[in-house]
């Protein structure tokens, strides 16, 4: 199951106002630099991907996949469910080697119950938080 993030609208109207105040004040080359900046994060698309027997995180721009991670289900120590403030959930993939990963904000909402299902056929270990 491939699942997409959903992308934060706050960071890039910040981005677009900074752009305009520097084109109104006339510096063209941090204008230009900005104006990359905002194009390239406009086209960062991040998806989860829930396979069989492995998770992938895959980072594409402008349509291509510029960093893919795999991780095996062998190499998954813990699942945890918890919730990141008031009202999002969050998962944390805990590795026995590298780094765990944070999976959130991603469409549609139930990414959530398909890492469930993927940890219990793969007899991985499930840590759920009270607030959950």
């Amino acid at each position: 199951m491939r699942f997409n993030a959903v992308d934060l609208k706050f960071p890039l109207f910040f981005n677009f106002f900074i752009m305009l105040v520097v084109f109104i004040l006339s510096k063209w080359l941090i204008f230009l630099v900005l104006a990359f900046m905002f194009l390239i994060s406009t086209q960062l698309k991040y998806q989860f991907v829930i396979n069989d027997h492995h998770l992938s995180f895959i980072v594409s721009l402008f349509g291509l996949d510029i960093s893919q991670r795999k991780v095996n289900k062998e190499n998954i120590k813990l699942i945890e469910f918890k919730r990141i403030g008031w009202h999002q959930k969050s998962v944390f993939v805990r590795l026995k080697k590298g780094f765990t990963w944070k999976v959130f904000r991603f469409q549609p909402d139930n990414f959530d119950e398909y890492l469930e299902s993927f940890a219990t056929t793969n007899s991985i270990k499930i840590k759920r938080h009270k607030n959950y």
